[in-house]
Parts: C-alpha cells; structure tokens; sequence
C-alpha cells in the first residue's frame, strides 16, 4: 500500500475519532491497569456472530488482526456461540473442545485461539491453562433453547468466537472489578487477537471498528453505535438468515485484496460512508441503512472477484444470486422495504421492518418454498450466563 494512502486512512481515523467523541466515551487504555485480578475460575458466554454493514476486507498485521481501514457490523440475533472456559494453575497446556472434538495443537484454528489467550495472558498478567469448549449454533427465534450446528459459511461465527472467549476470561480475571470486567473498547481489543471482526462481535448492537494501517495494537478497537434511546427503532429492524453451504476459505482474501484495482478506490470512500451511516443511525433511517449496507456489499465482493486469475475469490453460490435478485425484485417492483447483505461467503442476511417480516417471507417461499430462512433481531454484546438458571443447565448439557 502506499506510504500516501496509509497517511489518508490514518488521517480518516483522526478525523473519525474526534467526530466520535462527541457521543462515545473513547478511553485512554494505557491509564487502566490490566493485571488479573484472579487467575482461576470458570465461565460460561453467549455471544453472537457479526454481519458486516460497511464491511471490512485486507489487514496490515493478520497476527494481531488490525484492518488497513475501519468497518462496521450488526449482531445477528440467528446464531451464537455458547462458550465455556475453566482457567486452572494446575492444566499444563490449552485445551480447545470446538463442536463436540478436541481440535488437534497443530491445527490453524488451534493456533489462533491460542495466539488470542497468550496475548490476553502477556497484558494480563495471567498465569493459568484454558479449557474452552465451544459450540457454534442456529437459535430458533420460537424456542431459544432449540440449538442446532452451524454448518454453513458466512454467518461470522469466528467472530462470535473470539468476542465469547474474551468475555468469559475478563469475566473470570476481573471477578469484582466491572469498570475493567465489562469495559468494551478492552473486551473489542482481547476478541481482536482471534478474529478482526470479533473486536465489533464483543460490543454488539451496530458497532464501529476502528483502524488504520499504522495503528497500534491499542488503536484497533470497536465502539458501539446504537445508544440507548436507540432502541424501539432497533426493535423494529429484522433479520432473516438464509444459510448456505460452501467450502470456502476466506484466510488468503485478506491477503490478496491489494491486488485488485477496485481495492484502494474503495477503502477511499470508506470515512465519508461511516459518517454516512452514522447520521442515517441517528435519523432511524431505515432505507439509508440499508442501502449503504447493499452497496457495500456488492462493493466487497467486487474486490474479491477482481485480485487476479491465481487469487480471486467468487464466493456466491447459484442460489446466492437468485435470492439477491429476488431481493432487488421485492425492492423495486413491490416496494418493500427490503436489502441484502453477504459477507465473504455465500450466505445472506436479509434486512427488513418487522411490520413487513412476514409479508418478506411469504413472497420468498413463493418462489423458493424449501428455502431455509432463519428470523432474528439485532442482539448486544456477549453475556454471562448464571448457573442457576434453566438455560445454563441447558446449555451445560448440550456442550
């Protein structure tokens, strides 16, 4: 990239934090002190996946998972990964039970779950073992205890994953300690270290991550959007998650994003988008929201498809294109309030008003009646959950 660009999006990300500051309560971390305060106990954490609204794609450190420019998500209420850790003094080594099997040392999703828990242990101060055993699950908006496995590609579980673990060490570490044990921009950075878009995973709602490619490990971090007083409009949104298989990776993308000439066009739009959406936010503008979220879409997978005969990445599977156009259909000939999303993978994310969620559905299964269609709502930052109730003893259960 070049020494200029870097400048600008570094100057974009300057621009964008003193426009934050006027609403968000942006903290300096290096005055917090980190040091655990325990080292052993257990957890147990929902946390849900993230859909990318101004997406994100390319990162200038992939161990420490810092993005060349910022981006921003919502939390989809159709999934969630229920996570339980126990740290101990007394295990020799990490353990990580992912889906019901022990995930082998050797392995890449061993390595990053592992690179996660050293960084958290070198800031921390934490001295004990991790036994994590995770499961990614479908939750049905009827019956919340209903879980079944995710299988299918583009629903962000990697970032649920890595903002639950973050959670539920800072929950165990930090036991009396709330301003630390629940402080956002230090769960968003803890997150970062397994996936780049968990550190928007571990603040929920619609969350901004912000980065450039100079920052500093400090400097990635995510703020949440949506305030309080924002929450009967975020009740009338809706999400349908239509799920579809694929055998993509989605590691090399990253990589190979600076090849494509749409690349750095697009990431120069990137400041005057986020303050786009951030006022559309602030008017409870659906349609502005969603249209920025459809055009950024297209814009990512433009990307993707255009690095270069050896390294481009189509993602979309044929049913993938047959409901955006089914979409865009409902959209222009029916009026309905009605947009995509699709991050690097081929499954969508449908955002609609819950006053036209069904009306949505019905002209969906018109035309593809076994269509798998997941409904949900947008869902906030991972949460504990207590041993004494029902859904902990289900959940001890299922995992």
């Amino acid at each position: 990239m070049e020494k200029l660009t870097q400048q600008k999006l570094h100057k974009n990300y300057l621009d964008l934090l003193q426009i934050l500051q006027k609403d968000y309560n942006i903290e300096d971390l290096s005055r917090l002190d980190l040091t655990c305060r325990e080292h052993e106990g257990e957890a147990t954490v929902v946390a849900f996946p993230i859909q990318g609204v101004l997406k994100y794609h390319g990162m200038r450190d992939p161990q420490e998972r810092i993005a060349y420019f910022s981006s921003i998500s919502l939390n989809n209420g159709a999934a969630a990964t229920i996570t339980y850790i126990h740290l101990s003094r007394k295990r020799a080594t990490d353990i990580l039970i992912l889906n019901g099997a022990e995930v082998k040392a050797d392995s890449q999703i061993f390595q990053r779950v592992k690179y996660q828990l050293e960084q958290i242990r070198k800031i921390t101060k934490l001295s004990s073992k991790a036994l994590i055993i995770s499961r990614n699950v479908y939750i049905s908006q009827n019956s919340p205890l209903n879980f079944k496995e995710v299988k299918e590609k583009g629903l962000g579980t990697s970032a649920s994953a890595g903002a639950a673990i973050a959670a539920a060490i800072m929950h165990i570490i930090y036991p009396s300690d709330s301003k630390i044990r629940d402080h956002d921009q230090v769960r968003s950075i803890f997150a970062r270290f397994l996936a780049g878009s968990a550190a928007r995973s571990a603040t929920g709602g619609f969350s901004l991550w912000v980065s450039h490619p100079l920052a500093s490990s400090w400097e990635s971090f995510s703020i949440r959007l949506d305030l309080p007083k924002d929450e009967p409009f975020i009740q009338e949104l809706s999400l349908l998650t239509i799920p579809i298989k694929s055998s993509l990776k989605t590691e090399h993308a990253h990589k190979s994003v600076l090849k494509s000439p749409f690349y750095e066009p697009w990431l120069n739009t990137r400041e005057d988008k986020i303050e786009e959406f951030i006022k559309a936010l602030r008017a409870h503008d659906f349609n502005k929201m969603g249209k920025l979220m459809e055009e950024d879409t297209l814009a990512l997978h433009a990307v993707s498809m255009t690095t270069g005969i050896a390294d481009y990445i189509l993602a979309w599977e044929p049913e993938t294109l047959s409901i955006m156009k089914k979409i865009r259909n409902l959209r222009t000939m029916h009026h309905l309030p009605v947009y995509y999303s699709i991050d690097t993978g081929p499954t969508v994310v449908v955002f609609t008003l819950a006053s036209e969620e069904e009306n949505v559905i019905r002209k969906m299964k018109e035309e593809f009646p076994s269509l798998p269609i997941i409904q949900s709502k947008i869902q906030g930052s991972p949460r504990i959950i207590h041993p004494q109730s029902r859904e902990y003893q289900t959940i001890q259960a299922f995992i």
